[in-house]
């Protein structure tokens, strides 16, 4: 089967797995998040925000490593199985001893008391990172997609059962936990591939380590910096942390499922193009992607207000202003993610690990301008971060693409404004119908905004919504 018809076939299954759990979680979300108080979600960003940095030591770049080196071996496969493990397990009984003082560290107790359970996630995440890996070389996005969905839905359930039954903070733990024992359960017993201990070699991990070493140090200082203002704001400002950690997760839902739809299957398919082609194919991504991306983006932070409201209980209305924040973060954030995978299909790793390190010297600056100042400055501080992500990650890409700032404007400024008509339009909404009653003003808006993008993507004959058009053909037939 062609590339192409691998991609579209692997964009169909992916899109239907991510648009499917994209809306049963925001569901989920907000039954949960009617039951539950900030200071639940708070003491659960700050366990997940320290599980997230150390899932980077447990992969060490070795999965991507994988994907990429295309005479990867059945040894390669194991070894890096049981290195993965190993660091898991480690990693696990490191933090049991540290469990106490990291509560006392944050004053909060509770952490004490959930960190033995949410720290499971660290080992049960090593049993899962092969299998998909494997799916992924394979462009298996067909069984990918099914797994992660019923995951997802089996997390879900027993989220809403605990959060009916009052079990408040445990929700949210019980949610995280069944999704990875479900996965990973699921990826085991319906993949075909097995470790095998005798074929480990420190000799197959070490000539992955140069390549992997490098994709390791840029994913562990971006996912370190990226949860700093979690973890210094779980210290510092613990009223807002929930508040803060909810807008960003109600943000995130619906971008990361477009986004990882994206790069799941970009990031196999430029591995796999050649040279001649690579720039077109990552300028096909760039279209869809932020043609997807930039409604969905504009349409939330026209209508938080009336979300808020009909949706989620008063209590936790004050992240309505962080929401709306932090969703601007979103309009950058996914095509840094794409370019940053370009550069990780191209390179040979030296220039993303120099990329990082300036992008870091920027950050830390951010931070420590905006870390004093409260939540709200925070959001904005990442918003700068997150522009700043997209500019550096694309000039690194121009070594290996003839991919150009001046296409990349071309492609962009008119989905900005259409956006920005389509915000106008349904802005309009509130303006004549303030009489109307919350839900029917939030459905006429939807529908305004998505008539409007709509139509006028159509009328303008964008590129965008010629290859968003022709990959749906594809993807039906």
């Amino acid at each position: 089967m062609e590339l192409r018809s691998k991609v579209i076939r692997g964009f169909g299954w992916t899109v239907a797995e991510k648009i499917g759990s994209a809306l049963f979680q925001i569901v989920v979300s907000i039954v949960v998040i009617n039951r539950i108080v900030p200071d639940d979600k708070m003491v659960v960003a700050i366990v997940a925000a320290i599980i997230a940095v150390l899932n980077t030591f447990v992969d060490s770049g070795f999965s991507q490593t994988l994907i990429r080196r295309l005479d990867a071996t059945e040894r390669d496969f194991s070894s890096v199985f049981f290195f993965n493990m190993t660091i898991a397990v480690l990693l696990y009984a490191a933090l049991m001893v540290l469990a106490g003082p990291i509560a006392r560290l944050y004053d909060v107790p509770m952490l004490q008391t959930i960190a033995p359970v949410m720290f499971l996630l660290i080992p049960l995440n090593a049993l899962c990172i092969i299998q998909q890996t494997i799916l992924f070389r394979n462009f298996n996005f067909r069984r990918t997609s099914s797994v992660n969905l019923g995951a997802n839905i089996s997390g879900g359930v027993v989220a809403v059962g605990l959060a009916v039954a009052g079990m408040g903070v445990w929700a949210l733990v019980g949610q995280r936990l069944t999704t990875l024992v479900v996965k990973a359960a699921v990826l085991w017993f319906s993949t075909g591939w097995r470790p095998r201990l005798r074929e480990f070699s420190t000799r197959s991990i070490a000539g992955m380590y140069r390549f992997s070493s490098k994709l390791f140090a840029t994913d562990l200082i971006n996912n370190t910096f990226n949860n700093l203002p979690t973890l210094f704001m779980g210290k510092l400002f613990q009223s807002d942390l929930g508040f803060y950690n909810q807008a960003q997760q109600l943000k995130d839902t619906p971008v990361v499922a477009i986004t990882n739809t994206v790069n799941s299957v970009g990031l196999p398919a430029l591995s796999n193009l050649a040279d001649s082609k690579y720039t077109d194919g990552l300028r096909k991504l760039t279209q869809m992607l932020s043609f997807v991306v930039f409604p969905v983006i504009v349409g939330l932070v026209a209508t938080a207000d009336d979300i808020f409201t009909l949706l989620i209980k008063p209590v936790w209305h004050p992240a309505v202003p962080l929401f709306r924040i932090l969703c601007l973060m979103g309009l950058f954030s996914p095509l840094a993610v794409l370019f940053n995978n370009s550069m990780k299909a191209r390179s040979n790793g030296t220039v993303i690990v120099r990329v990082e390190v300036i992008k870091k010297i920027f950050v830390t600056a951010i931070l420590a301008v905006t870390i004093p100042l409260g939540a709200e400055v925070i959001a904005w501080g990442q918003v700068g971060v997150a522009l700043f992500d997209v500019c550096i990650n694309f000039g690194a890409n121009r070594r290996y693409s003839g991919y150009r700032w001046s296409a990349l404007l071309c492609d962009v400024l008119p989905v900005v404004a259409l956006c920005g008509v389509m915000y106008a339009a349904v802005w309009g909404v509130d303006v004549w119908l303030t009489d109307c009653g919350v839900g029917a003003r939030l459905a006429l808006k939807i529908v305004v905004g998505i008539v409007t993008y709509v139509v006028g993507a159509w009328a303008l004959r964008l590129p965008q919504w010629k290859e968003v058009v022709t990959t749906l053909r594809g993807v039906r037939k």
